[in-house]
C-alpha cells in the first residue's frame, strides 16, 4: 500500500513539503469546520511519517482527541490506525500493537464503514508478527485483513492493498510448496490487480503464475502467464518487469532441457541488466549462461560467463553467489576430468560464511561432494558428505512440514473466525426480525391506547354536550315540564339510570385503561423515538407513570562474506541488524525492494521498513537518497 511507500525522489519531497504547507495553512483558518480539521490532521500525519520528529504523532494524537469529542468512533478508529503506522515506521512495535487494540476496541465488526480500518489494522498487526518473524501469526493477520477489506468500500488504497495482501499470501504458499493453493491467491491478486486497474500487478501476477505452473510442470500454461507478463510489461514500458519475466522464461525452458531457447532468454535478461546497471541481475543471469552453456558441453563459454560473474562477485558483496559460483566451476572440472580441482572448490565453499543463511545451498554443496567423492573412488569421504546431505535434507523437509502444519492451523482457526462473524451476522439479522416485530406489537397495542384515549375523550365531551342541551331544553319548556311532570319524573328517572350505567360504563373503561397502563409498564423499549410515543400515551392515562428502559448491546466476542563492503559497514555501523545489513547490501547492489523482497523471503513492505531503519541508523540527511548514499560508502 502507499503508506510504506519510501520517497526517495525530490520532486516526490517537494509535491509532500508543498501538501503540508497547504493544509497548515488550512488549520490556521478560524472558520474551518470540527469536520474539515479532522481530515486535515490525520492528512498532515500521514505527510509526516518516516520522519524523525515527532509531528506525525503530534498531529495524529490531535485528530485522535477531536474524534472523540465529536464522539466519532469511525475517525477514532482511523486516528489509532494510523498512529500505529507511526509505530512500524519507528520501530517501537509494543506501541503499534497498543495502538492496534484500542482500534479493535472501538471498531463495530458488523458496520461495513469500519472495515477499511479493521482490515487496515489487521494487515498492520501482520506486518509486525513477520517483524517478528512468528509467520503463522503474519498469515493469520493477513487472512483476517483480506476478509474485512474483501467487504469494505473499494477506495484505491483499499484495493492495492488487497493485490499486495493476496501476492503475498500466493509467495507464502509457494514456499512451502502448496503450489494449487498458491496459485489460488496468484489469481485472486490478478483479479483485484485488473479491478484496480493496476498494469504492474497484473504483470506481476502473471509471473507468479508462470513460476507456479513452472514448479507444476504444467509448462504450457507457465509460458502462457509469462507472455501476458511480457506484453503488460512491453505496453507499460517496464523494462525491470522485462527483464524479470525473461529470466523466468530462461528458467522455464531450462527445466524441460531446451537449452538452446533458455540461451536466447538469459542474453535478452543480460543486455536489459546491462542498460538498467543491475549488478545483481547481471550476476544472476552470466551464472545462468554458464549453467546453461554447461549443459551443452560448451565448456569454454560456461567458463567465461562464470569468470564475468566471479569478477562482480569479488568486487561486489552478493549474497548466496559465491557458492553458486563455487558449484557451477566444480562441474566445469569434473567434465575436464578434473574431480580434485572440483572438490577442492567445494570444500572452500564450505567455510563461507554465507552458508549459514543459504541452507539450500550448503545441501547443493555436500550433494556434490557426495558424488565426486564416490566418483574419484573415495567411499569413506563420499558416505560422510552423502550423510550430511540426507541430515540437512531431511531438516529442510521437516521445516517445510512444520511450516504447512503452521499454515493449517492458521487457515483452522481464520474459517473458525470467519464461521463465527457469519454466525453473528445471522443472529443480528435474527435480531433485526424480532425486533421488527416487536415494534409492530408496540404499534398496535400504542395504537388502541390512543382509540380508548379517544373514545373516553369522545364520551365526556358528547355527554357535557348533551348537557347543555338537556338543560336548554328544561328552560325553555318550563311549562311543559310542569304539565308533564309525571312523565318528566319516570323519563328523568330513565335518564338517571342511564347515565348511572355511563358512570359505571366509563369506570370500566378506567379498570381497562388501568390493565392497558400496566401492560404498558412491562413493555421494555430500547429505541429512543418509540419511548417516547410510549410516554406520550402514558402521559393521557396517567402522568406520574414510571417507565423502565433497558438497554441491550451485542459484542463479538468475535551473514555475509568479510569484504571490503562487508567489512566498512560493520565498522562504521556495528548497530545494523544482520537482515539490515543484507538489504544494504543489495541496495549497494542496485536492487529494487520488490527484488530485495524475493531474495530474503520477506515482504515488500518489510524491505520499506528496512530502508527506513538504515537511514534513521546511517543517520543521512534528508533529501538524500539511500541508495546513492550506501553506493558512496
Amino acid at each position: 500500500m502507499s503508506f510504506f511507500v519510501g520517497i526517495s525522489q525530490e520532486t516526490d519531497s517537494l509535491e509532500i513539503a508543498q501538501n503540508k504547507r497547504n493544509l497548515q495553512f488550512q488549520l490556521q483558518d478560524t472558520e474551518i469546520s470540527d469536520v474539515d480539521k479532522l481530515d486535515v490532521l490525520l492528512d498532515l500525519g500521514e505527510l509526516y511519517y518516516g520522519e524523525e520528529n515527532d509531528s506525525a504523532y503530534y498531529y495524529l494524537k490531535n485528530a485522535l482527541n477531536l474524534s472523540k469529542l465529536r464522539n466519532d468512533s469511525l475517525k477514532i478508529t482511523e486516528s489509532y490506525v494510523k498512529l500505529s503506522l507511526v509505530g512500524i515506521y519507528i520501530d517501537d512495535y509494543e506501541t503499534s500493537m497498543a495502538y492496534i487494540d484500542s482500534t479493535f476496541m472501538y471498531a463495530d465488526k458488523t458496520d461495513a464503514r469500519y472495515f477499511g480500518n479493521i482490515g487496515w489494522a489487521h494487515s498492520i498487526e501482520g506486518i509486525v508478527y513477520n517483524n517478528y518473524e512468528k509467520m503463522d501469526l503474519a498469515l493469520e493477520n493477513i487472512l483476517l485483513a483480506n476478509s474485512f477489506l474483501d467487504k469494505a468500500e473499494k477506495d484505491e488504497d483499499t484495493q492495492e492493498y488487497l493485490v499486495e495482501n493476496y501476492n503475498d499470501l500466493s509467495v507464502v504458499y509457494f514456499n512451502i510448496e502448496s503450489y494449487d493453493t498458491a496459485s489460488k491467491y496468484a489469481y485472486t491478486a490478478l483479479e483485484k490487480a485488473k479491478e484496480a486497474e493496476s498494469d504492474y500487478y497484473v504483470s506481476e501476477n502473471h509471473n507468479m503464475l508462470g513460476l507456479i505452473y513452472n514448479a507444476k510442470k504444467e509448462y504450457d500454461l507457465a509460458e502462457k502467464h509469462l507472455d501476458s507478463a511480457n506484453m503488460g510489461f512491453e505496453k507499460a514500458g517496464n523494462e525491470e518487469g522485462k527483464m524479470s519475466t525473461a529470466s523466468y522464461r530462461g528458467f522455464l525452458y531450462r527445466s524441460q532441457g531446451m537449452y538452446q531457447k533458455a540461451k536466447v532468454e538469459y542474453q535478452k535478461t543480460l543486455e536489459l541488466s546491462k542498460e538498467l546497471e543491475d549488478i545483481y541481475s547481471r550476476v544472476s543471469t552470466y551464472t545462468d549462461l554458464a549453467d546453461v552453456h554447461n549443459s551443452t558441453l560448451e565448456l569454454e563459454k560456461s567458463r567465461a560467463y562464470l569468470d564475468s560473474a566471479k569478477m562482480y562477485t569479488s568486487e561486489w558483496v552478493i549474497p548466496n553467489f559465491e557458492t553458486n559460483i563455487a558449484l557451477l566451476e566444480s562441474k566445469i572440472l569434473e567434465k575436464e576430468n578434473n574431480i580434485n580441482g572440483g572438490i577442492d572448490i567445494l570444500m572452500e565453499a564450505l567455510e563461507g560464511e554465507e552458508l549459514k543463511t543459504f541452507k539450500q545451498s550448503e545441501l547443493d554443496v555436500y550433494e556434490e561432494l557426495a558424488r565426486l567423492f564416490k566418483k574419484r573412488g573415495d567411499y569413506e569421504n563420499g558416505l560422510r558428505y552423502y550423510e550430511k546431505y540426507t541430515a540437512l535434507r531431511d531438516t529442510l523437509q521437516q521445516k517445510i512440514q512444520n511450516d504447512k502444519l503452521n499454515v493449517l492451523r492458521v487457515e483452522q482457526n481464520y474459517n473458525q473466525v470467519v464461521a463465527e462473524l457469519d454466525n453473528t451476522e445471522t443472529r443480528l439479522q435474527l435480531a433485526n426480525i424480532e425486533k421488527k416485530g416487536f415494534k409492530t406489537r408496540q404499534y398496535f397495542i400504542i395504537g388502541i391506547a390512543i382509540m380508548l384515549i379517544l373514545f373516553a375523550v369522545f364520551l365526556f365531551f358528547r355527554e357535557r354536550k348533551l348537557n347543555v342541551t338537556r338543560r336548554a331544553a328544561l328552560k325553555s319548556n318550563q311549562e311543559v315540564l310542569k304539565l308533564k311532570k309525571a312523565a318528566l319524573d319516570t323519563e328523568m328517572r330513565f335518564k338517571n339510570k342511564q347515565i348511572t350505567e355511563f358512570a359505571i360504563h366509563i369506570s370500566e373503561k378506567n379498570e381497562l385503561l388501568e390493565k392497558i397502563k400496566s401492560k404498558l409498564r412491562g413493555i421494555k423499549v430500547t429505541n429512543e423515538t418509540y419511548r417516547e410515543m410510549v410516554n406520550d400515551a402514558l402521559h393521557f392515562i396517567n402522568s406520574d407513570i414510571e417507565q423502565n428502559k433497558e438497554k441491550v448491546q451485542l459484542y463479538q466476542h468475535i551473514d555475509e562474506t568479510t569484504d571490503s563492503f562487508g567489512a566498512k559497514i560493520e565498522q562504521l555501523y556495528p548497530n545494523l541488524s544482520s537482515k539490515e545489513k543484507k538489504v544494504a547490501i543489495m541496495l549497494r547492489l542496485g536492487q529494487t525492494s520488490k527484488q530485495i523482497a524475493v531474495q530474503l523471503n520477506i515482504s515488500p513492505a518489510s524491505v520499506d521498513n528496512y530502508r527506513y531503519n538504515l537511514r534513521k541508523k546511517m543517520e543521512i540527511p534528508k533529501g538524500q537518497q539511500l541508495k546513492g548514499f550506501i553506493q558512496n560508502l
